[in-house]
């Protein structure tokens, strides 16, 4: 019974979700959907929760604190993209340095 080494022939082919490829090297994992607000966009709680992956108790929080801006039409909570961004990317945390005192 002989021992067979390591393949040497030429690639292997490999199988995707979108099926199957001519070779090793162009297999790859699937990519994550990565979540996009556009500016111009227009949200409502349940699509903002879907897209950020936040609860809708995150989003009543943080229209309550006013640090983000909404529109009431109907019974509906609205929230244009450039508002979520601006949400997203101010940090309202005081900023402190390595003694505790707070910069200005």
């Amino acid at each position: 019974m002989s021992r067979a080494g390591p393949y040497r022939g030429p690639p292997l082919p490999a199988y995707t979700a979108l099926g199957k490829t001519t070779d090793v090297t162009e297999a790859r994992m699937p990519t994550a959907t990565i979540p996009t607000i556009l500016p111009d966009g227009i949200y409502d709680d349940g699509s903002l929760c879907a897209v950020l992956g936040v609860g809708a108790q995150t989003l009543a929080k943080a229209r309550r604190d006013g640090s983000l801006r909404y529109a009431r039409k109907g019974q509906r909570t609205l929230y244009l993209g450039a508002w979520v961004l601006e949400w997203l990317t101010v940090d309202k945390r005081p900023r402190t340095t390595g003694e505790g005192s707070r910069e200005p």
